[in-house]
């Protein structure tokens, strides 16, 4: 079993490489996900949603570790992971925080608003 504060060290280091702009993530093949290519591997990072019996919506976080052919070392989720480690709150919103900024960097979402307040205020 791997230690649950590497995770944690990873999703820091994954989240403040995307803010600084030394990672970069780009589209992927799931609906709501986004991969970045590390040299020894792959992160995917997915937005998860679904109706509870009551009609209300439940989202949640899964982060995909793999190798570099694509095999799939473990699965980080805002429940738990494949590893055995249930996470926190802290887990949730961080990986929520990964989510948001991966997706800033795959679409490019800062020079998107930028060129349409452009536009808007030309």
């Amino acid at each position: 079993m791997i230690d649950h504060a590497k995770y944690v060290r990873i999703v820091d280091r994954l989240i403040e490489g995307t803010n600084s702009r030394s990672i970069s993530w780009k589209i992927s093949a799931r609906r709501d996900s986004f991969v970045t290519v590390l040299g020894s591997g792959m992160i995917e990072i997915c937005r998860n949603e679904q109706i509870d019996e009551d009609g209300h919506p439940i989202e949640w976080f899964d982060l995909f570790i793999m190798d570099s052919s694509g095999n799939v070392a473990d699965r980080l989720s805002s429940s738990t992971s494949l590893s055995g480690w249930d996470s926190t709150a802290f887990e949730v919103r961080r990986l929520a925080e990964l989510y948001k900024a991966a997706r800033g960097s795959a679409i490019a979402t800062g020079t998107v608003v930028d060129e349409i307040l452009g536009e808007l205020l030309a």
